[in-house]
């Protein structure tokens, strides 16, 4: 962080290690630290909020499906839809 105190990158893996290591404030001081630098920076609102993103159930109303192997992750495009609807993804 001396070499590069704008390394935004640094701060979040450093936070999350602090939220593995349930040391909050420290956390939520380098989270904030995220913002500031980039405030576009998405995981930092994350790890700010790390409380508010709970455990993944059944029956949840989202789900991410992902493919064992020849993924296309690094191609894959995220939309926000305003309702509830079935989208299906033809290729």
């Amino acid at each position: 962080m001396r070499r590069d105190p704008k390394a935004v990158a640094i701060y979040s893996n450093r936070c999350a290690t602090y939220i593995k290591l349930t040391e909050f404030m420290c956390a939520l001081k380098d989270a904030e630290k995220c913002l500031e630098i980039n405030p576009n920076f998405v995981k930092a609102y994350a790890r700010k909020h790390p409380h508010s993103m709970g455990k993944w159930t059944a029956d949840s109303k989202s789900h991410v499906s992902t493919m064992s192997s020849g993924d296309f992750k690094s191609n894959e495009k995220s939309i926000t839809i305003q309702k509830a609807e079935q989208n299906v993804s033809n290729f």
